[in-house]
């Protein structure tokens, strides 16, 4: 997305998200228009930047006049507002993919799952910043995207934490990494079927390549079916016996790679 090119974008929902988004979009030159269905907020109380025009307790019709829908995690996707858009071939994308137009980081790695997330996403931050200073982490963990990615640079390592809301409106986004905790039913109200859940998941690795890495859990039936579609070199955990596999035995834990040699790295 070019800077100044005349492009409207509406945001939906201005919570933490939406609102980082919505600042980030006015820095790069958009004309931003926002709407929340919640009650009447200043700028100043949203730390929202006064070039975004808002609307509060609706979602008109004023909506449909911009180019790009920025739908905040977790708002429905039976919306009337977002059936009309979908009719109107509008796009309607996530925080997530919107705001990596603005940042090329060295390596991404992507942490979902339905449980442990959280801490790995933590974990592995942690592991890495400890090492290499020019890491940052944003996501589900509490830290919107939209922020982070201003102070990235070709050499930055972002770690995301990524919820089945922000993954199933990214249909671009591409980790170098993906990592695939487990999937279970949950968020089912939203999602309205496991078929559903799972497809938002799968968004963390659909469209890795052939030099990308998708680490997953062997025993969870759902990975074990949708994994098969990614390009990505895969690692499998909680097995020791296919080819590429993270494993831990008798204290420790190691990895193996195609099926050549074991390595001890912890």
């Amino acid at each position: 997305m070019a800077k100044n090119n005349g492009i409207k974008i509406a945001v939906l929902g201005l919570g933490k998200s939406g609102i980082a988004c919505a600042n980030l979009a006015i820095s790069k030159g958009y004309s931003v228009f926002a709407s929340d269905s919640g009650k009447v907020r200043t700028h100043k109380q949203m730390n929202l930047n006064k070039k975004v025009e808002v609307e509060f307790g609706k979602h008109s019709s004023k909506v449909l006049e911009n180019d790009i829908i920025i739908k905040s995690p977790g708002l429905p996707n039976e919306l009337e507002i977002l059936k009309q858009a979908r009719k109107q071939e509008i796009p309607v994308l996530s925080e997530l993919d919107f705001a990596l137009n603005f940042a090329k980081p060295k390596k991404i790695i992507a942490v979902t799952g339905t449980n442990g997330k959280t801490t790995t996403t933590t974990l592995i931050y942690e592991i890495i910043k400890k090492g290499y200073k020019n890491t940052f982490v944003a996501g589900n963990i509490g830290f919107p995207i939209s922020e982070v990615v201003t102070k990235l640079n070709s050499k930055s390592i972002l770690v995301l934490e990524l919820s089945s809301y922000q993954l199933e409106d990214s249909p671009y986004f591409r980790p170098n990494i993906s990592v695939s905790m487990n999937i279970t039913p949950d968020h089912l109200k939203h999602h309205h079927t496991m078929a559903n859940y799972v497809k938002a998941k799968a968004n963390v690795f659909i469209n890795q390549k052939k030099q990308d890495y998708a680490i997953y859990n062997y025993k969870d039936k759902y990975l074990k079916k949708s994994i098969l579609k990614t390009k990505a070199i895969k690692f499998d955990f909680n097995n020791n016996k296919t080819k590429n596999c993270i494993y831990f035995k008798d204290g420790t834990i190691y990895l193996k790679k195609n099926n050549k040699k074991t390595e001890q790295f912890i």
